[in-house]
């Protein structure tokens, strides 16, 4: 799976389309959702962006967060917690467990997702078209500490 990802021109288009200038703060934010792997919160974001651009306001990272959410250059779950987390798009499928419980991240394999997309064609024949996964649950680690069995 191919993907095209704007670059700074058609970011700034993009931006000016919707009465915003594309900023160095906004540059910043999306610089460092792309330097991290895994899933980071908002307050995680601003922290660094604000180390290196003291002025930046909370304000800005949200906006700057959705507006990069809603192009898809970036994704945004909702863990059990209720914190917004985000991480860029990869240009290959991505798949991963995060848990309710403490945030952990698990890869999961391509081919275990594959087998769910040919499932669902198989019995539905609903094509599937998932390039970024994450499934919710609670982690081996987790399960332990609460008496759960983890197989």
């Amino acid at each position: 799976m191919s993907r095209h990802f704007p670059d700074l021109t058609e970011l700034a288009t993009f931006f000016e389309k919707r009465g915003l200038r594309w900023t160095v703060q906004r540059q910043l934010i999306l610089d460092t959702v792309q330097r991290h792997s895994g899933h980071l919160s908002v307050e995680e974001i601003y922290a660094e962006v604000a180390r290196a651009f003291p002025s930046v306001n909370r304000s800005t990272v949200y906006r700057t967060l959705e507006l990069l959410s809603e192009i898809g250059i970036i994704v945004e779950i909702h863990g059990r917690d209720n914190l917004r987390r985000y991480e860029i798009v990869s240009a290959s499928p991505h798949y991963h467990a995060l848990c309710e419980s403490c945030g952990s991240e698990i890869e999961l394999e391509n081919g275990m997702v594959k087998k769910l997309i040919h499932q669902v064609w198989e019995q539905y024949k609903v094509k599937l078209n998932i390039g970024h996964f994450v499934g919710m649950g609670i982690c081996p680690h987790c399960q332990e500490l609460v008496g759960l069995p983890t197989a």
